[in-house]
């Protein structure tokens, strides 16, 4: 008996890990889309907006810019609010993406995120910077993210299974 709970608690905490890295994966790949489409609707190069930011004492590389908003690396905290600020975005929204992304128990959560591609700006002891945000509204974007995902989720079985029920009702 003692073993069949126990079996029980390791598969709902497997259960549970696994959705937190679909969650997470989810959050990256929202926040790699709105970095895109800011960018898109910015019009800018990444060569304009490494100039920009530099004029702003914000200085990311162009290089660095397309990693980030190609996927490619997460990029540190920093340059996910100067890169909304710069072209426009919602950075409490896009703040709250990058922290539910980045948030794991191994760095990467097993996501293939790689945390950090510059070196004194990118590191994870980032989330730190930038005092100046309101730390409880980002982490409320955090949780409505968090709840909204789990929502599609929930949506998305129930779909499944109104057409395995519907397919099995039409033999």
């Amino acid at each position: 008996m003692r073993d069949l709970r126990r079996q029980n608690s390791t598969g709902s905490e497997q259960g549970a890990e696994e959705r937190s890295i679909e969650e997470r994966r989810l959050a990256w790949d929202w926040l790699v889309h709105e970095l895109q489409k800011l960018k898109r609707e910015a019009g800018l190069s990444y060569a304009q907006m490494e100039a920009r930011l530099r004029a702003k004492g914000t200085p990311y590389s162009d290089s660095s810019l397309e990693r980030y908003i190609n996927g490619k690396v997460l990029p540190p905290r920093g340059a996910v609010k100067a890169i909304g600020e710069l072209c426009g975005g919602d950075s409490i929204r896009l703040l709250g993406l990058w922290e539910l992304a980045r948030t794991s128990k191994s760095g990467n959560g097993g996501t293939g995120l790689t945390v950090g591609a510059n070196p004194g700006a990118g590191s994870v002891a980032s989330a730190s910077e930038g005092s100046d945000d309101h730390p409880v509204r980002w982490r409320l974007a955090t949780v409505l993210i968090v709840a909204s995902s789990s929502g599609v989720v929930i949506v998305l079985v129930l779909v499944m299974m109104m057409l395995l029920t519907w397919n099995a009702g039409v033999r």
